[in-house]
């Protein structure tokens, strides 16, 4: 059996290290949990900048056929008042039906631009939606990986529990031993 002054050592001992041991592990466990928030996040970010380089390489790509097209329709529209233009003088043709022709002429090149021109604007409006939505999807990447809140032991709670170990190991040093009984002339 050990003296009152040695189980107050040893029990505080005891706490002292049992505290010192669950700080280093919570230490540890928030160091790893940051660590891999980090990575995480980082993860993140670099995957939404490819999805963001992605869609924009798209959308200047299908921009660049869309110009084209128009070019292309432009310059068959030309071409085609040209022929007209020749084969009217040819033959001899003049007035309101060559005007009426060449008004048809530039009626479809004109609904053909600005069918595209509309095309082109709802697809803007598409690449935006998608930019968006790689935006909220990262945002909700990163706020899923951050580290939760790791429990750290209390100095108090070890404190009081240390003093209620010690109150209760001295009342046992206190207290006469239960295996010898009463002691006579009480009782």
């Amino acid at each position: 059996m050990c003296t009152p002054e040695a189980y107050v050592i040893l029990t505080i001992a005891s706490a002292a290290t049992s505290y010192a041991a669950s700080s280093a592990a919570a230490n540890a466990q928030e160091a790893a949990a940051q660590q891999s928030y980090d990575l995480n996040k980082a993860n993140a970010e670099q995957s939404a900048m490819n999805q963001y380089r992605q869609i924009r390489q798209r959308q200047a790509q299908e921009n660049e056929k869309s110009s084209q097209e128009i070019q292309e329709v432009s310059r068959r529209a030309l071409k085609a008042r040209s022929t007209a233009m020749v084969q009217a003088a040819e033959k001899g043709v003049s007035g309101r039906n060559i005007a009426d022709l060449f008004q048809d002429f530039e009626r479809q090149e004109s609904e053909y631009r600005n069918i595209s021109l509309r095309n082109r604007a709802f697809r803007e409006l598409a690449y935006d939606d998608q930019l968006e939505a790689v935006r909220l999807g990262t945002q909700s990447r990163i706020i899923n990986a951050l580290p939760t809140p790791v429990a750290k032991p209390s100095f108090i709670a070890t404190a009081l529990k240390v003093g209620g170990q010690i109150a209760g190991g001295i009342g046992d040093f206190q207290d006469p031993d239960p295996a010898q009984g009463v002691p006579q002339g009480t009782g």
